[in-house]
């Protein structure tokens, strides 16, 4: 079994139809909040609680097991069907990735309110998906977590599933930098239910400039 920590590794190998299947993302809560379904042919993305079904078996910080499974077959857009239902037992590697680097007061110097220019970056990135631009997006993303490299049609499906997902009245509440790298905390409201949702949001310095690196949410 290979593990990728390259993702371009990753999606090239998938392009070419050596590769399929599913990244699952999973909290420390074990609730799933993020997949893409691997194909050849499409490149689907998922974010949000409640949409996954997973029953963990074991969760601890050296192995995870569990079934990680669908409500039978789905939609996507109404234009992709699926289903998935996946077994898994794994060890669990600690990989020291830019994305999933998290600071804090003991590792770096704080930001103020609206997270200096790292926030007012990631506010841009916020504002270019919730109009659906696709050119902005690309822009303002960290050139190591790009935007998918699929067809334009199915990019546009998953913008507007991004958007209906992503949390409304967002703003940057604080943070921590440090060098190259600034972890950002978020606050935003449920597009659905109203309901309050806190976040962390990773961004890189890129040429002189913060780029997007990776955003997570909880209900």
């Amino acid at each position: 079994m290979e593990t990728f920590i390259d993702d371009n590794k990753l999606y090239a190998d998938v392009k070419s139809g050596k590769v399929q299947g599913l990244v699952v993302a999973i909290d420390d809560g074990e609730k799933p909040y993020h997949l893409q379904l691997l194909h050849p042919k499409t490149q689907m993305q998922l974010s949000g609680s409640g949409f996954f079904n997973f029953d963990a078996t074991d969760f601890s910080e050296k192995h995870a097991a569990g079934r990680f499974y669908s409500n039978g077959e789905e939609d996507f857009m109404d234009k992709h069907k699926y289903s998935y239902d996946v077994t898994f037992a794994v060890p669990v590697q600690l990989v020291a990735l830019p994305q999933e680097k998290t600071l804090d007061a003991s590792s770096g110097t704080k930001l103020p309110a609206g997270g200096g220019e790292p926030g007012k970056a990631y506010m841009q990135f916020d504002k270019a998906a919730r109009a659906g631009n696709i050119n902005d997006m690309k822009k303002l993303a960290s050139k190591s977590q790009p935007m998918p490299d699929i067809k334009p049609e199915e990019m546009k499906q998953m913008i507007e599933l991004m958007k209906l997902m992503r949390p409304t009245k967002i703003k940057v509440t604080g943070g921590f930098v440090s060098g190259d790298h600034a972890t950002l905390s978020v606050e935003g409201e449920d597009s659905t239910d109203k309901k309050k949702e806190s976040g962390t949001v990773e961004m890189g310095l890129e040429d002189g400039a913060w780029k997007m690196l990776a955003e997570k949410w909880k209900s």
